[in-house]
């Protein structure tokens, strides 16, 4: 791996402070620092913790899981196809529709 993967790992520094005699625990960015990989590093383990499943186990589920069957099966369209021209509206029709709708506008003095 490369060297700034483990100098961003590094990027942050434990510092014990003491509040009401009490020490607490925390890690400051050190400056100047980048910390992507540290970042990415630690969500991944959170999630990892938070799923609470074996891995091995769950792999091993996902081997012995039938197969798929095939393809699925798809009902083509015969309006999508060109086809059942009587559902289809005729170019006719169309630039009549527009037609009407142009006399109105200009009935209306629009």
């Amino acid at each position: 791996m490369a060297p700034i993967y483990f100098e961003q790992l590094t990027s942050e520094r434990r510092v014990v402070r003491y509040a009401r005699g009490l020490p607490l625990v925390r890690f400051e960015r050190i400056k100047g620092k980048r910390a992507e990989t540290l970042d990415a590093t630690v969500y991944a383990w959170a999630v990892r913790q938070l799923i609470n499943q074996n891995l091995d186990t769950r792999g091993d589920e996902l081997k012995s899981a039938a197969a798929p069957e095939g393809p699925k099966i798809v009902i083509k369209s015969r309006w999508l196809d060109g086809g059942d021209s009587d559902h289809m509206p005729h170019a006719d029709c169309v630039k009549s529709s527009a037609k009407t709708r142009a006399d109105s506008s200009s009935r209306l003095g629009m």
